[in-house]
């Protein structure tokens, strides 16, 4: 047998042997030593292969192959952004990340492949670990050699905390919304401190004044008792999941979110929460606050864009003061405020999508299996009560059309009606529980059709005539 010696002779090789049996990604060819790697498909599964000169192993998608593969290449495993501007792919199918890569080579932003809530993990029945693993063979596929991140999204627990550091995870996003309240200044804030310990945190913010944006800020007594109130639980819990963190990981990326809070952030909010977490050492990378307005999940942003560019210009002074970046939560789709965050931060932002590519998969149904689609689209309207538990949205049943006075040509278009939108959007679950094969296979089939698709989609949030970072 004839030596080794390149890309495509490896190629040819392969494809004269398994020619009616597997089709290789070409681009995920890589070499290492004598061995060469790349990933195949067949009918609706991939194969991971080790080809050497004399012979060779079909591999599945699995864990063990994901740890081959990062050992084998150390690029493959997620780093910290670094403090560039970044921007999260949520994948919710764990199959949609070759399309990320593309996506993210036209533009000069740190992309986080790896992301997913710990609510998404339990609706899609997968772990951190499968969210990893799923971005790694994506990356692979693509050859892609860049750098990228993985959020552990929405984590509320130390148990949590401890799954996604030991999956591989570098980015951690605490959310905060348990510990966040107007808790009675007399009793549970006076359970936590002693009256001294109270007393020097009011000596400490009391008549201070701040300056930011031409904007004074100055604390009063009433003000920083409700400040304190609401948030110095959700502080203590920050300091704990910082502990811990930086005892079991080398580097890593911090995320707090207050966004999911009813009433946005105030500047006071903001200040006392960055200058606690400074006091008391607690490293962070980007801060989630509920701006005003609505955002809405698969639709763009409601509310008064001036008053949302003025909010924000304010909160991207403080955050700038203290040297982090601010995040922006439920980022899909927000097309009419992008300018202004863009512009406002002056890329120093963290921004996150995660249903708009799984809607883009829904679109892809809906063209080339319309019978599956109507399926999901039954079972989506059944159980829209339960499923809007999870999410603050605005969906009116009343305004989806009939689906029975729909011909399959047609259906395509209810994609673009936004009470359709909201309601696939907050379905997944249910769907993937009930149509997870019939799903799978309609992607696999139309796997460089939905990869275009979500390519369209995402590069409208990515514009380069306003995303000038």
């Amino acid at each position: 047998m004839k030596k080794i010696k390149g890309r495509e002779t490896v190629l040819n090789r392969f494809c004269g042997q398994f020619r009616n049996k597997y089709i290789p990604y070409s681009q995920s060819l890589r070499k290492k030593g004598k061995l060469f790697y790349f990933l195949v498909r067949r009918n609706d599964f991939k194969k991971f292969l080790v080809i050497g000169e004399k012979n060779f192993k079909i591999l599945p998608l699995n864990q063990r192959s994901c740890n081959l593969l990062q050992n084998k290449f150390p690029y493959l495993s997620p780093v910290t952004s670094k403090g560039k501007a970044s921007f999260g792919f949520g994948d919710r199918l764990g199959i949609t990340t070759p399309a990320h890569v593309r996506v993210a080579k036209k533009f000069g932003i740190f992309p986080i492949f790896a992301q997913q809530s710990v609510r998404e993990l339990k609706k899609t029945g997968r772990t951190f670990k499968d969210v990893l693993a799923d971005a790694v063979f994506g990356v692979f596929q693509e050859g892609y050699k860049g750098q990228y991140g993985a959020d552990a999204d929405h984590i509320k627990t130390i148990s949590e905390l401890r799954k996604a550091i030991q999956a591989g995870f570098t980015f951690f996003t605490v959310d905060l919304s348990d510990e966040i309240g107007n808790y009675h200044y007399n009793t549970s804030i006076r359970k936590m401190f002693s009256s001294n310990e109270i007393n020097k945190i009011i000596k400490r913010y009391l008549n201070k004044t701040y300056y930011f944006a031409g904007r004074k800020i100055k604390f009063d007594l009433f003000t920083l008792q409700n400040v304190m109130n609401t948030y110095i639980k959700a502080i203590i819990k920050v300091e704990s999941f910082f502990n811990i963190l930086k005892k079991e990981k080398k580097e890593f990326e911090l995320e707090i979110s207050v966004d999911e809070t009813s009433i946005p952030t105030s500047y006071f909010d903001h200040i006392f929460l960055a200058e606690e977490f400074k006091r008391r050492k607690i490293k962070f990378q980007s801060l989630a606050l509920r701006f005003p307005g609505k955002f809405e999940k698969a639709v763009d942003y409601k509310g008064n864009i001036k008053e949302f560019a003025s909010n924000l210009k304010i909160h991207s002074a403080i955050a700038k003061k203290f040297g982090y970046k601010l995040s922006l939560h439920s980022g899909s789709d927000k097309f009419s405020i992008y300018p202004v965050f863009y512009k406002e931060t002056r890329g120093n932002f963290h921004i996150k999508t995660s249903g708009t590519s799984w809607l883009e998969a829904i679109k892809v149904i809906a063209l080339k299996n319309p019978s599956l689609y109507r399926k999901l689209h039954n079972l989506a309207l059944k159980e829209f009560s339960y499923n809007k538990k999870f999410y603050d949205i605005s969906s009116d049943l009343g305004q989806i059309p009939k689906l029975d006075k729909i011909p399959d040509k047609k259906l395509y278009n209810l994609l673009f009606n936004s009470n359709v939108r909201q309601m696939m959007h907050i379905s997944y679950g249910s769907l993937l529980s009930a149509f997870r094969k019939e799903i799978y296979k309609t992607l696999f089939k139309f796997e460089e059709e939905f990869y275009e698709f979500v390519i369209k989609h995402l590069q409208k949030h990515l514009n380069k005539q306003i995303c000038s970072i």
